[in-house]
């Protein structure tokens, strides 16, 4: 399950890539009248790269749409191959933690406090599922399309890409004090 939801996963940033890609040639194909931008399309395919203004202007839309539908099918691939595997994990250890209850002694269970029970059982259980399920899964996701549209970045000009990728630590410095201070608070409140 977990295999298939990674490649879901994989769907959902190549087709993240695969728009990005396809609004420069749209984008400088608008701008421009027509005159630019179906070369990168003739990358796809000989035949888009030969297509008049008003079959591109059909085109784009239509890539457009379908790379939407496969981007679409990947989350949702994602999100429930992701899901049962959650499920499944939360089952197996509500299991385990049911079976090590009843091997315990009337004296040993006598001593423990009902409320710890309870919160074994659900919240904690329920934040192993989160992470198991939402959490890896969304970080695996952003980081495949984040590696994909710094590729699609490169390729489109390079040099733009080296002064963006310089200026991502100077955005990243005061997120990470406030994301320092938020995980601080929240350890406190646990």
């Amino acid at each position: 399950l977990l295999g298939v939801a990674f490649a879901c996963m994989a769907v959902v940033g190549l087709t993240t890539g695969a728009y990005a890609w396809l609004m420069g040639p749209a984008l400088t194909f608008l701008l421009t009248g027509g005159a630019g931008g179906r070369g990168h399309l003739a990358a796809l395919s000989p035949r888009l790269g030969e297509l008049d203004r008003e079959a591109a202007l059909l085109a784009f839309p239509l890539l457009a749409l379908g790379i939407g539908l496969v981007k679409g099918l990947g989350y949702l691939g994602q999100f429930y191959f992701a899901g049962l595997f959650g499920q499944r994990v939360v089952l197996d250890l509500r299991r385990t933690l049911f079976e090590k209850v009843l091997t315990l002694s009337p004296t040993q269970r006598a001593g423990l406090l009902s409320g710890d029970l309870l919160t074994r059982f659900t919240a904690d259980v329920g934040a192993v599922e989160l992470a198991a399920t939402y959490t890896v899964a969304s970080w695996l996701r952003d980081s495949l399309s984040i590696a994909i549209l710094a590729g699609v970045a490169v390729w489109w000009s390079w040099q733009l890409a080296v002064v963006s990728l310089l200026a991502v630590p100077l955005a990243v410095w005061p997120a990470a004090r406030v994301t320092g201070f938020l995980v601080r608070r929240v350890r406190e409140g646990q």
